[in-house]
């Protein structure tokens, strides 16, 4: 006959001595398989915003080159009424195309390329006593 249990006696369960450091371990990979991956998350996430903010910032010396030139063409119009087919300043060279001149009114377009990245740049202007911009577009 079977002893009667009793509720105040605790249940003793046996323990396989196999299994006992499977729980720990467990956790400890999946742990660890996570912290992997929110490590190398971050990292990417990072790596992206700084080659988005490296190509924010070489579009922007390009179009800073680019207006550069422009006004350096205005200048050489105004000293010269000539346009050269390329100009250099300090922060790079540009390529020049007259597109039109009619008496004292230009049409010129403005190229720039700074480390692979183009700006472009429509300047209409005319030239009198000084020269005055009528347009300027960023193409």
């Amino acid at each position: 006959m079977r002893e009667a249990l009793s509720y105040d006696q605790p249940i003793r369960v046996p323990v396989n001595p196999a299994r006992s450091g499977f729980a720990a371990v467990a956790s400890v990979l999946v742990i660890g398989v996570v912290i992997v991956v929110l490590g190398t998350s971050v990292t990417l996430l990072s790596i992206n915003g700084l080659q988005g903010s490296f190509s924010y910032r070489q579009g922007a010396q390009t179009r800073f080159l680019a207006d550069s030139c422009v006004e350096e063409a205005l200048l050489v119009i105004n000293e010269t009424e000539s346009l050269p087919t390329s100009l250099t300043t300090p922060e790079g060279t540009c390529d020049l195309t007259l597109d039109a001149q009619v008496g004292d009114a230009w049409e010129f377009t403005v190229e720039s390329n700074f480390e692979g990245n183009v700006a472009v740049h429509s300047v209409e202007a005319d030239r009198g006593s000084v020269v005055s911009v009528t347009e300027w577009m960023e193409e």
